[in-house]
């Protein structure tokens, strides 16, 4: 397995053993390769060097998108995440998707504010996570 890491200083690695080998604060943004983003499950994938936003099909329904976000500290609170969701939206709306599933983690108050403040509505929750949905038709 293969990792592709954003690391504080904006560099990209793409190892298992480089990203074990890094501190806890410098495992950022961590997106599976090999697994996901070479995978036919990968709908959208918005990145530059500050983040990323990937929309991967949900159980094989390509009508249905799985959301993932993710900004390297350098550049949070500048509105990079919602550039970037809001352009996976709307290239999501140009291939069919018809709702996005956002999942986030209870304790991650600044995913929650990205979620509600574009359009996404709480469905649902588990122990440890909030589950947002945004229906595009």
């Amino acid at each position: 397995m293969s990792l592709f890491i954003i690391n504080e200083n904006n560099t990209y690695k793409d190892s298992l053993s480089v990203y074990d080998s890094l501190p806890d604060d410098e495992k950022v943004l961590v997106a599976p390769r090999g697994i996901f983003v070479d995978s036919p499950a990968l709908l959208i994938r918005i990145s530059n060097k500050k983040g990323f936003c990937e929309i991967y099909k949900f159980n094989g329904d390509p009508s249905i998108g799985f959301i993932t976000i993710a900004v390297s500290p350098k550049y949070r609170h500048m509105g990079i995440a919602d550039k970037l969701l809001n352009e996976a939206i709307r290239k999501a709306k140009k291939k069919g998707v018809n709702k996005l599933i956002y999942r986030v983690e209870k304790t991650n108050n600044p995913s929650k504010i990205i979620a509600v403040r574009n359009g996404f509505t709480l469905e649902n929750q588990t122990k440890t996570q909030l589950i947002y949905v945004m229906n595009l038709k």
